[in-house]
């Protein structure tokens, strides 16, 4: 059973991903990565998507990646069945009627965590903001990303377990995620 951190940008996602790999033993896989490897496979251009990349227009990048990303979650997590892995922003965004439900049937065998700031969306709206902001680039473009993420309440279905980080360091995140998981030994 793969350990699926999900949720907006920047939650954190990847660098618990990290330490949850290192406290279980298992080997963590970015599906940030992971695309490079399978889009190809679906017939993916590097040439369209850096055409949405020069019109800066990545909401647009975002629906021509979501083409590709039910396979590429098929793919991880054929290839990696008991990892940690760390979802990109926008790696479950966009998934309506029968992509949602084959999605949920990819991840229903698995412990899905959704990482959040907090139970408010609003006050995770601004916290993520925050952090998308120190973070530089194109910050209204995840801004909007990361509103369709925190609307969907696709994320929520998909979950086992969701995780509020704010006021922790990821390193106690880590810690109620393991006692989550213990409380089903399966899922260690």
């Amino acid at each position: 059973m793969a350990l699926v951190l999900i949720g907006p940008v920047a939650t954190g996602k990847t660098t618990l991903a990290k330490l949850l790999a290192a406290a279980t033993g298992k080997p963590h896989v970015s599906l940030d990565d992971t695309r490079w490897i399978h889009y190809p496979e679906q017939g993916y251009r590097p040439e369209k998507a850096r055409a949405f990349i020069e019109k800066q227009d990545f909401l647009g990048l975002a629906h021509y990646w979501h083409t590709f990303d039910l396979h590429n979650i098929r793919r991880t997590l054929e290839a990696n069945p008991e990892g940690v892995l760390d979802f990109g922003g926008g790696h479950t965004l966009f998934f309506e009627g029968e992509e949602a439900t084959a999605l949920k049937a990819l991840l229903e065998p698995h412990a899905v965590i959704l990482v959040l700031p907090t139970k408010d969306r609003e006050q995770s709206r601004k916290i993520l903001r925050s952090r998308i902001h120190a973070q530089g680039e194109h910050p209204e473009e995840i801004y909007r990303l990361n509103d369709l993420m925190l609307d969907s309440t696709l994320n929520v279905e998909l979950s086992n377990f969701v995780l509020y980080t704010e006021g922790e360091s990821p390193e106690q995140s880590v810690q109620r995620i393991l006692e989550f998981l213990r409380q089903d030994t399966s899922q260690l």
